[in-house]
Order: C-alpha cells, then sequence, then structure tokens
C-alpha cells in the first residue's frame, strides 16, 4: 500500500475478515464506504450514533452498535460534529 495506491480488493477482503469488530467513532461521517464493506462482510460495526449510524446499523435489522454522543462541537466550514462518548464505546 501507498498513498497512491491502496490494498487490492483479496488483500480488503482478508483484512477485513480477520477482524471481529469494525469500530468508527468518526465525528461527522455520512455514508460510510468502510462501514458497508465490513457489514458486506459480516463484521459488526460499531459507530458513533450521529448522521447515520442509526439508520444503517439498527433501524432495517440490527447488524451492529451506536455508541452515544457525548457533546457536540462545530467543526470546520461551520459544520456541527459529534464526539463520541468513549465509556460507551469501550462498553459496546
Amino acid at each position: 500500500m501507498s498513498w497512491l495506491k491502496g490494498f487490492a480488493i483479496d488483500q480488503m477482503n482478508v483484512l477485513y475478515n480477520i477482524s471481529d469488530v469494525m469500530l468508527l467513532l468518526t465525528s461527522g461521517e455520512g455514508f460510510g464506504i468502510p462501514v458497508i464493506e465490513a457489514m458486506s462482510c459480516e463484521i459488526p460495526v460499531i459507530m458513533t450514533d450521529y448522521t447515520t449510524g442509526r439508520e444503517l446499523l439498527i433501524d432495517d435489522g440490527q447488524c451492529g452498535e451506536v455508541v452515544k454522543v457525548s457533546r457536540l462541537i462545530m467543526g470546520s466550514w461551520n459544520v456541527r460534529r459529534a464526539i463520541a462518548d468513549v465509556n460507551d464505546a469501550a462498553d459496546k
């Protein structure tokens, strides 16, 4: 892997399938492609309950866990961002 060339598809498949869980504590991920990739490998996902987390993981049949938001901050370009509750993440 390098900055200009990522892993091949078969290498990504191996990486996802050696994982027990995928943790994404993003402050503002929209529709996260890594979440869908992990789900397609049947890896449970834990992600921040902000933007699409609940829609992707809970609403249409639970396939992961959402982590509570501890606070909201104002990010660049005047966009609200969520900070995940680390204690809730550790519990999940």
